[in-house]
């Protein structure tokens, strides 16, 4: 059944996409790993208009987690290739104000020095900001917030058992953007996966079994649907 939106309920204004599923599409169309890399990265442009035309004015994507680091470099280096085209594509034909989140200095040069501009603070009027999760860290995020919040302070004996919630959200790295209404992810797996660990508290979850190679308009219909259909009282 063909899903439709209330256009007069509230619309998601930040949406979190794990895009999961690049290697198992590939699989099961007996081509290289890469070009499910690639295909993915298509639709990211995809779901980036789509997102624009439904009213999110923020879109956060889990493109690489640190721990995909590790993978055999056979298939490392060509997925870091096509992830700084789509960095590269998205600065130059979208407009999208691009930021990078995650390791960045984990990462080889050639990518690092693409991503670097894109990591600092935005502008204050900055508009339909695309968050790019790279070699991203959930439990370093938080670590590292917790760290910078701890060092602000004037108080030599100020101690972490005094830093409350608003501290640490004003250090993380997608600082500048609410926390994620929805989180969408493809594939099948329930889980985060480390991805935005202290954002999601209050996030409604929405998992897809389609892989994100074949995300279409309609998955995400579905996916804005069914975050409008929740009461979301958040405990009160």
């Amino acid at each position: 059944m063909a899903q439709t939106l209330n256009r007069t309920a509230e619309a998601p204004r930040h949406v979190a996409l794990i895009a999961d599923g690049n290697r198992r599409w590939a699989k099961g169309h007996h081509v290289p790993v890469v070009e499910g890399f690639r295909e993915g990265a298509r639709r990211v442009h995809d779901a980036l208009a789509w997102c624009d035309e439904l009213g999110a004015e923020i879109v956060t994507i889990f493109l690489l987690s640190e721990r995909n680091l590790q993978r055999p470099s056979d298939e490392l280096l060509p997925l870091l290739d096509v992830i700084r085209e789509l960095v590269v594509s998205l600065q130059e034909n979208s407009d999208w104000n691009t930021r990078a989140i995650g390791e960045i200095d984990t990462l080889p040069t050639e990518l690092a020095n693409v991503l670097i501009p894109a990591s600092g603070p935005l502008p204050g009027e900055a508009r339909k900001v695309v968050n790019l999760a790279i070699a991203y860290n959930g439990h370093k995020e938080i670590i590292r917030a917790v760290g910078n919040a701890l060092r602000e302070s004037s108080n030599p004996t100020y101690s972490a058992a005094e830093i409350g919630a608003e501290e640490v959200s004003r250090h993380l790295s997608s600082t500048e953007a609410p926390p994620p209404d929805l989180i969408i992810r493809t594939s099948g797996e329930r889980r985060l996966s480390g991805f935005l660990l202290w954002q999601a508290s209050d996030t409604h979850l929405h998992f897809r079994e389609t892989l994100w190679p074949d995300f279409q308009r309609s998955d995400l219909l579905a996916a804005f649907a069914e975050y409008q259909s929740q009461n979301r009282t958040l405990g009160l």
